[in-house]
């Protein structure tokens, strides 16, 4: 009766269908990662792994996310033209680009992966590269039912190739294979079902140079927010080694689920508010919503995560533990969405902006507090960074919007949450 009910949710209403397919994937790499560990590999091993998908991460996540997500803004404006052929050729224009960088940089530098590693990695960027617009024209057309029936089989089907990876071989070689075919099956979905092999160059010149005008900044924003996981990926890379690399990765998550569903939340309601009156009502209803789940589940995770990594992956990653505990800080940054309201009014100059001011305090911190605090003090250089971040674009609202903190958030639930987030976090962080 339950997951009946759940199963109308998600079909029915396309915010939910978008969360549920995010959270879906997000505990598909959980499990994976726990089957990595559960399953016999090295943490040597698992380095090499995690490796792989953050250099994947990095190569295509700005400029795929950039062109999907304009997608959806984009579309409520500009219809007279296929926007979609256009975006798919762009990605896949610029997943051919990146995996040829890629593939010459590895000739002449070491990137940390072996050559069969490198092949593996470039095919993986060219596949990927136009997948996220599976999702975004699904957003569009108001599919729920579709985009959760192929997130259940997208995810579930990646997790059984990793599963027949890790019985059949066990080899690291063998897994990132069996991935690269998994990215293969969902690009050809993309080619049959989304594009019925009608992917022609849009023939209307100006609306296509728009469009691409209209992706940059997006896209360069989606750059520098991955340079924060890219800054602390090679500084980890770069002063320690490949099994610490492993820690460091296992603990660098935040609250699972929350960040996909703010996420979700911050992407699927700019069409509605480009359409109110009202831009920020309907963000702090579900902003306030969730923050009342998830700010009660992190501060409880903060108290029992050494001994959670340890039963659920091994005692080799109890020192991940307090690295999570770190990241899960960051909730005090993520309930807050005015992305949402810059997006939707088209001041994305103004999200870049903020992104670059994130960066930039990010290095300075990160470099300093791991001078002081090791790995912790990275993940720690991040937090206070991403704060920053949403500090400066609540200024900009208010300043241009006239949108304070109030209009997107419960302030006295906020601060209550906060003050016991960092409490619980210092007395966990002193006795451990």
């Amino acid at each position: 009766m339950i997951l009946s009910k759940y199963y109308t949710r998600f079909t029915s209403d396309i915010t939910s269908a978008y969360q549920g397919y995010l959270v879906g994937r997000l505990l598909v790499n959980i499990i994976v990662s726990i089957v990595l560990v559960k399953g016999g590999m090295t943490t040597y091993q698992i380095g090499t792994y995690e490796w792989y998908g953050f250099l994947l991460m990095v190569m295509t996540m700005s400029w795929s996310s950039g062109v999907s997500s304009s997608l959806i803004s984009y579309n409520m404006r500009q219809k007279e033209i296929d926007v979609v052929n256009l975006a798919f050729w762009m990605t896949n224009i610029g997943g051919f680009t990146i995996a040829s960088i890629v593939f010459l940089s590895s000739i002449y530098f070491n990137i940390g992966l072996e050559k069969t590693q490198v092949h593996l990695l470039c095919l993986s960027i060219i596949f990927f590269g136009p997948l996220p617009l599976i999702e975004s024209v699904f957003v569009l057309q108001g599919r729920a039912k579709t985009l959760t029936l192929y997130g259940i089989i997208s995810n579930f089907s990646l997790l059984l190739m990793v599963v027949l990876g890790m019985l059949y071989h066990g080899e690291i070689n063998t897994i990132l294979s069996l991935g690269l075919l998994h990215l293969f099956f969902r690009w050809m979905f993309l080619i049959i079902k989304i594009m019925k092999g009608k992917f022609h160059w849009p023939k209307v010149k100006i609306s296509s140079t728009s469009f691409f005008k209209y992706c940059v900044p997006i896209c360069l924003t989606m750059f520098f927010g991955t340079m924060m996981d890219m800054l602390d990926g090679f500084l980890v890379k770069w002063f320690y080694d490949s099994e610490t690399f492993a820690i460091f990765r296992y603990g660098a998550r935040e609250l699972p689920m929350m960040s996909l569903i703010f996420a979700s939340i911050s992407t699927s309601l700019i069409p509605s508010i480009q359409q109110s009156d009202n831009n920020a009502s309907e963000i702090k209803v579900k902003a306030t919503r969730w923050m009342h789940i998830f700010m009660p589940i992190g501060i409880l995770l903060m108290c029992i995560s050494p001994y959670l990594f340890s039963v659920v992956y091994s005692d080799r990653f109890v020192d991940s533990a307090l690295i999570f505990n770190t990241y899960l800080l960051i909730m005090t940054s993520r309930v807050l969405l005015p992305q949402s309201v810059l997006q939707a009014v088209h001041r994305n100059a103004e999200i870049l902006h903020s992104t670059i001011f994130e960066i930039i305090i990010n290095l300075i911190l990160s470099l300093l507090f791991m001078y002081w605090f090791g790995l912790i003090g990275l993940a720690l250089g991040t937090v206070f960074a991403f704060g920053a971040q949403k500090i400066y674009m609540m200024v900009v609202l208010q300043r241009f919007h006239n949108l304070k903190m109030g209009d997107l958030i419960d302030t006295r639930w906020y601060m209550l949450y906060s003050c016991l987030l960092f409490a619980v976090y210092g007395i966990v962080y002193y006795l451990h």
